[in-house]
C-alpha cells in the first residue's frame, strides 16, 4: 500500500491501537517509576536496617535471646502441663459421670 493513497478511512481504525499503546507504555513507564522510587527508599533505609541486624546479632552473642526463648518454651511447657492436668481431671470426671448413669440405669 502506498502511503500517500492511505486516508483517514483507513488510519480511523489504528487510532484506537495506537491509544491502547500509548496507554501501555505510560502504565509500563509509571511502574518504572514505582519501582525506581521504593528502590531509592530501600537503598536509604540500608544503613538502618544493617544497624539494626547488628543489633540483634549483638544480642544472640550476648545471650539475652536464649534466656527469653528459654522462658517462653517453659511457659509454654507448664501451660501445656496445666492443660494436660485439666483434661485428665475433666477425663475423670466423664468417667464417674458414665459409671453413675450406668448404675442408675440398672
Amino acid at each position: 500500500m502506498n502511503t500517500d493513497e492511505v486516508g483517514r478511512a483507513e488510519l480511523e481504525p489504528m487510532f484506537d491501537i495506537f491509544d491502547q499503546k500509548l496507554q501501555q507504555l505510560r502504565d509500563k513507564a509509571s511502574l518504572l517509576l514505582e519501582k525506581a522510587k521504593s528502590s531509592e527508599t530501600n537503598a536509604d533505609k540500608l544503613p538502618e536496617i544493617q544497624k539494626y541486624f547488628e543489633k540483634i546479632k549483638e544480642k544472640f552473642q550476648r545471650g539475652t535471646y536464649k534466656e527469653m526463648i528459654l522462658g517462653e518454651l517453659e511457659r509454654n511447657y507448664n501451660q501445656i502441663k496445666t492443660m494436660h492436668y485439666k483434661l485428665q481431671r475433666e477425663e475423670r470426671e466423664d468417667q464417674t459421670l458414665g459409671d453413675t448413669l450406668v448404675s442408675l440405669e440398672t
